[in-house]
């Protein structure tokens, strides 16, 4: 039933596991609806066209047609859903051709549903998407929040171990709160993100992100993963035993995110 003012959602992966709990999760949601599934790309599309979306959350990897392949159909009509690309994979140029495309967010397995929900909310609250539109950046220039947003991070920080001393702290603080206010910086280190925190810095992209890696392996030799859920309220998942910079930088500014939406 398409409830007025619920957002109606399109889930496409080939692993019908993912979809079904994915889809269990966010039917659980208030204001969210999941009105098709689908396992592979010539399904998704046929599913958008049938039952017109508000969101559609498409993994990059799908038999037949790949969620490229779908964003590149879908941008060239009248109304088309908000696109959220899913991958297992962090390859920069597949994230590059997806913004290009029209993707709206970039996530990366294994998921959170908590987080998919807020950024479902954050990003399909305008509904229908107008042909020829781009990435939206909801959370841009909301000076008046900084202060107090600059606040909660710096806190987050101290109680998992960083301490201000730390030459990489600042620009963590810096990326956080820069991913907070435009989630897509997140899908692109090396070219936005360590670009624009070398240039308020005077430094080089190089130099923050050694700054940052060494601020993790110094933090988390007085913490732990088990710590970091407890203070974010949320499963934590690293590929290794301690987080890489683009992890962690994720798991907070999401967390923000997803409380504040």
């Amino acid at each position: 039933m398409n409830t007025p003012g619920t957002i109606r959602v399109l889930i496409a992966d080939d692993n019908a596991e993912l979809c079904s709990l994915l889809k269990s999760s966010l039917d659980a949601e208030e204001n969210i609806e999941v009105a098709a599934t689908a396992h592979d790309g010539h399904d998704a599309l046929e599913k958008i066209a049938r039952f017109s979306p508000d969101v559609a959350v498409l993994v990059c990897h799908m038999p037949g047609l790949d969620g490229l392949d779908i964003l590149e159909d879908v941008r060239a009509r009248t109304r088309r859903p908000v696109c959220i690309m899913i991958s297992g994979n962090h390859h920069e140029p597949v994230i590059q051709r997806a913004m290009a495309l029209g993707a709206h967010y970039f996530m990366f397995k294994p998921l959170d549903p908590k987080a998919l929900a807020g950024r479902i909310r954050m990003f399909g609250g305008g509904r229908e998407q107008k042909r020829g539109g781009g990435c939206h950046r909801p959370y841009a220039d909301k000076k008046s929040e900084k202060p107090a947003l600059k606040e909660r991070i710096s806190e987050i920080l101290h109680l998992i171990g960083f301490s201000a001393h730390m030459r990489g702290y600042y620009y963590l603080r810096t990326a956080i709160l820069k991913c907070v206010e435009d989630g897509m910086c997140i899908s692109s280190l090396n070219k936005i993100l360590y670009p624009y925190i070398s240039k308020k810095y005077h430094t080089t992209p190089s130099c923050v992100e050694h700054s940052i890696r060494s601020a993790i392996d110094e933090a988390w030799r007085h913490s732990c993963t088990a710590a970091i859920e407890s203070l974010l309220g949320r499963k934590a998942h690293f590929r290794k035993d301690k987080p890489s910079n683009a992890e962690l930088i994720a798991l907070i500014s999401d967390t923000l995110r997803v409380t504040d939406s």
